[in-house]
């Protein structure tokens, strides 16, 4: 008879086991964070195992911190190494689990790695048998994989989370674009900020502070209720990063400041390389913290915000100085204002500029930008036609490569954005010839795209490399091919000339013009001269060839030597 009775006890036993696994299985799949299936797991064997007292551990930066405890208090101890349940007293590393009223310790891994550890503490069955062991062993490898898909699942949502927030703040960023494209005065500034940083941020108050040598007012507020933020200034100019509050050192003075003006970041407003003021923006009215994505935003937003803001100073100096002039004339000012107003210095790089344009104002455009302390980004660009509406285009696309230039992006994705822009914006025969070339000094090379426009010159000794590589206008297919890098090594005294089309089509008295070849020949001859003396001599002898100070088309030269 007693043969017997112990037969169905084990067969009992195991069906029970086996029903206490498929519960946890069947509640793990229901759950979709780690914490719910753990408790799961450790009430089911709790009850399975007639365990008193449990808890759970889990790792945290190379400790296992309590995450759960029923009737028992676990301290922290560091990861140990433990394969399979065990007594929690034959365990090295588990000494003060033991001494806390742990009994047996059951460790659970996925891919060699602990996710958990299940203490438990006194039972009134008797653990040590082969068919609880089994269950444990059964239970735990279940509830590991179980814990890994949750945290995966997680994760993956949060990413899928993160990638379509930077998303949306990069759609924001180009609405912002062109929402200044053209904004001149402060007022609609100050509102179409206003308006962006409550749509994307969730925050009604921030606060414009101007170094003095901007020419305008130091302290532009939004509301009446942030003129707190005034007390900010200056201290706040010396700021050269965008920066959240909560990252500011604890011994930084600017801290203390932000917290006592309920500022949640501020980020430095930066106009071809200068460092002019400072876009302080109050915390969330949710109490929420900033992201770092959200804290990028507000630094290309302040770039934007002090591009439109120079716009204003030009113009309103524009009106006070030419106020009878007429309409070409304030647009020459205004174009003038949007090329550099002066070349970033370089080490390592010897670089010149200049324009022409053939009425008051044109389609050219070339910039220099600074992406950081080896690379720039070097620009030229013609948009067809002449006069106010070629000026125009080039004044938006002058704002878009500002903003997107922060963006570091690949230059075939930032000339695919560029085409998008141009196409969004503009009949269908308006197009931009462009070139846009990253310098970098530290490894001696440039990569760049070329948007059919005159393939700049690589000139070394009496060697002329011409740089092609890229892809179609701008502006003529939404849908354009994809765009193609090139790359050339530079060595030192090799002569980089950048130039648009009135340079080789410039014509004499005999209708012929000055062509590709000439411009070769002469540039192999002048190579070794300063980068400023190139441009001055070209332009000199451009003149003379047309034999008229005015020239047919605009004439734009960019020249980059690299030194020894």
């Amino acid at each position: 008879m007693a043969p017997s009775q112990l037969g169905i006890s084990s067969t009992a036993r195991s069906v029970l086991n086996l029903t206490s696994v498929l519960d946890v299985a069947t509640r793990a799949s229901e759950y979709d964070s780690a914490e719910p299936i753990l408790n799961a797991a450790l009430l089911s064997v709790m009850g399975r195992l007639k365990v008193l007292k449990a808890c759970v551990l889990r790792p945290t930066n190379g400790v296992l911190e309590p995450v759960i405890c029923k009737g028992m208090t676990c301290p922290e101890v560091s990861v140990f190494t433990c394969d399979e349940p065990m007594p929690a007293k034959a365990c090295s590393g588990a000494e003060a689990l033991a001494a806390h009223g742990t009994q047996w310790i059951v460790p659970m891994h996925h891919q060699g790695q602990i996710t958990a550890l299940m203490c438990l503490g006194k039972s009134l069955d008797n653990l040590g048998d082969e068919e609880s062991l089994l269950y444990l062993d059964v239970m735990r490898a279940i509830v590991a994989v179980a814990v890994h898909n949750a945290e995966a699942m997680v994760a993956l949502r949060h990413s899928r989370h993160s990638v379509e927030r930077q998303a949306l703040l990069l759609r924001s960023l180009f609405e912002v674009s062109r929402d200044f494209t053209g904004v001149v005065d402060e007022d609609t500034i100050l509102r179409l900020t206003s308006l962006r940083l409550m749509g994307q941020l969730m925050t009604s108050s921030f606060a414009i502070i101007l170094d003095p040598s901007f020419g305008m007012e130091t302290v532009i507020v939004n509301r009446a209720d942030a003129q707190h933020l005034a007390e900010l200034y200056p201290a706040v100019l010396d700021l050269r990063e965008a920066v959240r509050t909560e990252d500011l050192a604890a011994s930084s003075p600017l801290r203390e400041l932000f917290l006592a003006h309920n500022v949640g970041m501020a980020a430095p407003m930066v106009l071809h390389g200068n460092h002019l003021g400072v876009l302080v923006v109050c915390r969330k009215l949710s109490g929420q913290a900033y992201s770092a994505d959200e804290c990028s935003f507000a630094e290309s937003v302040a770039s934007i915000v002090i591009t439109a803001l120079e716009n204003d100073r030009l113009d309103r100096d524009r009106r006070e100085r030419e106020r009878l002039e007429n309409e070409l004339d304030i647009a020459a000012t205004i174009q003038t204002g949007l090329l550099p107003l002066e070349l970033p210095s370089t080490p390592g790089l010897d670089i010149a500029a200049s324009m022409v344009t053939s009425r008051r104002i044109g389609g050219d455009y070339y910039d220099v930008i600074p992406l950081d302390q080896h690379r720039i980004l070097v620009a030229i660009a013609d948009v067809s036609g002449k006069g106010v509406p070629a000026a125009l285009l080039m004044a938006n696309v002058q704002a878009a490569l500002n903003v997107m230039a922060s963006l570091d992006l690949p230059l075939p994705l930032l000339m695919e954005r560029m085409n998008h822009l141009v196409c969004g914006n503009t009949e269908p025969d308006v197009f931009v010839t462009m070139f846009l070339g990253v310098i970098n000094t530290a490894e001696r090379r440039i990569d760049y795209v070329n948007a059919g426009h005159n393939p700049p010159m690589c000139v070394r000794g009496e060697h002329v490399e011409l740089l092609r590589t890229g892809g179609v206008l701008v502006g003529v297919l939404p849908d354009a091919p994809a765009y193609t890098q090139g790359t050339i090594d530079l060595q030192p005294g090799d002569t980089l000339l950048l130039y648009t089309d009135g340079v080789t089509e410039a014509v004499n008295a005999q209708r012929m013009e000055y062509g590709p070849d000439r411009l070769t020949s002469w540039m192999i001859t002048h190579a070794p001269e300063t980068a400023s003396t190139i441009v001055d001599a070209l332009m000199n002898e451009l003149t003379a060839y047309r034999a008229s100070d005015t020239p047919d088309d605009d004439t734009s030269l960019l020249v980059v030597k690299v030194n020894a």
